[in-house]
């Protein structure tokens, strides 16, 4: 009995201290590549970087080239009609006139002298770049502006009232020509003789007139 006891004892306590230097043994299972000190496991994490760097580059320019694309398919102007690209142009011109004309008459006494004069050039310019684009109108394209841009209706109240045309006569802007203002008596005057000077001041002026 005491044989049998000591051997069960001997065999219990054999028992759990070889499992306990099992435990202490092991070592964790798993891939072997998340050893930071396996040079393979390096050499893989490495690689696994650079294979996301690449495909996370080529995502993004892919993205970027999609972008792109989706931009140059959703430009407005490519959709727009003759008169509606004629209307576009000339309301940008509109606009940049506009504000040159603000910074010129906003800095007109605070810029110095350059300055002045760069804002007043480019003033000059895009007024000039506006009144050329209106005269370079012809045909539909002039009658479609006019019917936009300048629809507001003539007064007519004078000449409809009188029975008179809309549109005056013709007047001639080159040549010679009488001056109206120039009367037939001053014409007929003869001052040649006249040796008087005229002498006096604004005062003595008003004084003849009875201005004063």
């Amino acid at each position: 009995m005491s044989e049998e006891n000591n051997t069960r004892k001997s065999d219990g306590n054999s028992g759990p201290r070889k499992r306990n230097n099992r435990n202490r043994r092991r070592r964790p299972s798993g891939n072997k590549s998340n050893n930071p000190n396996n040079p393979q496991a390096k050499q893989t994490q490495g690689q696994n970087r650079s294979n996301t760097g690449v495909s996370a580059a080529g995502k993004s320019n892919s993205n970027t080239n999609n972008k792109k694309r989706r931009r140059r398919r959703r430009r407005p102007s490519d959709n727009l009609s003759p008169l509606e690209k004629l209307f576009r142009k000339y309301e940008n011109l509109l606009e940049q006139h506009l504000v040159a004309r603000k910074k010129y008459y906003e800095f007109f006494h605070r810029a110095d002298p350059k300055q002045k004069v760069k804002l007043e050039g480019n003033f000059t310019r895009t007024i000039k770049e506006l009144r050329d684009f209106e005269l370079s109108l012809e045909g539909e394209e002039k009658t479609k502006f006019i019917e936009k841009y300048d629809s507001y209706t003539l007064d007519t109240t004078y000449t409809s009232n009188r029975a008179m045309p809309i549109e005056g006569d013709r007047v001639e802007t080159k040549g010679e020509f009488e001056d109206p203002h120039y009367l037939p008596s001053q014409a007929e005057s003869d001052f040649s003789q006249d040796t008087e000077e005229s002498m006096g001041t604004m005062d003595d002026y008003l004084a003849y007139k009875g201005l004063n």
